[in-house]
């Protein structure tokens, strides 16, 4: 078993021992709260991430390090409520400050201790209203879909629908922020390799077009002196 302030030396030491080379090497950590964000201890140990005085504690120890940033779990922050601190407002917060590296979205029924998570557009979170925030925010990290039912009839199905709800709802926020220039690769958003491809092989082709595109020489004008 371990106290909460064994573990938080020992949070220290892992930073101290790590930080030096992530941020030689450019690399970012991503820290995800305990799922769920309950001062319960499991198994003797406490859970550290559980609230957003415990992020705040991390970044002061890793001294403000670009090095450290969030994987911001909607779903941990709709379980934890009161001491994780409201959602939209921590989420802007966090964006503005460029500690999220990912956002993982996730609707749950109810706060601690008794919730069951449900599909995106059910559960007692806004979805719309955080898509909305992200957008505004000009976040410009991953969006994913987190843990989520299962849809009877064949695998993947869940995975699809909430993608698509995804989509739809960038496309919804964009189209009420009219201060925000709207993305034309929403697949960009939803964080797969292959689809981050598309504006690279679309700027290829408009390169190779330019490259065999023989321009028209311009006709000269003749002078035609006027006969007297």
């Amino acid at each position: 078993a371990y106290t909460e302030e064994e573990l938080w030396d020992n949070m220290k030491y892992f930073l101290d021992a790590i930080l030096p080379t992530a941020e030689k090497l450019g690399m970012i950590l991503a820290l995800h709260p305990n799922d769920p964000p309950s001062e319960e201890v499991f198994r003797g140990i406490p859970n550290l991430i559980r609230a957003k005085a415990s992020y705040e504690r991390v970044f002061k120890l890793a001294n403000d390090s670009p090095s450290v940033k969030m994987e911001f779990c909607c779903g941990c922050w709709l379980e934890g409520a009161t001491p994780m601190g409201n959602l939209l407002t921590c989420l802007r917060d966090y964006i503005k400050r460029d500690k999220i590296v990912i956002v993982h979205l996730r609707n749950v029924t109810a706060p601690l201790p008794n919730f069951t998570e449900t599909f995106l557009d059910e559960g007692y979170g806004d979805i719309f209203e955080i898509v909305r925030s992200i957008v505004e925010k000009g976040y410009k990290g991953t969006i994913i879909l987190d843990h989520t039912p299962e849809l009877t009839g064949g695998l993947g199905l869940e995975t699809a629908f909430c993608a698509g709800y995804i989509k739809a709802m960038i496309r919804a926020s964009q189209a009420v922020s009219s201060k925000v220039k709207r993305t034309q690769d929403l697949t960009l958003c939803l964080g797969k390799k292959e689809s981050r491809a598309t504006l690279a092989i679309k700027a290829k082709k408009e390169k190779a077009k330019a490259r065999f595109f023989i321009q028209k020489p311009k006709s000269k004008s003749k002078k035609v002196s006027a006969s007297k």
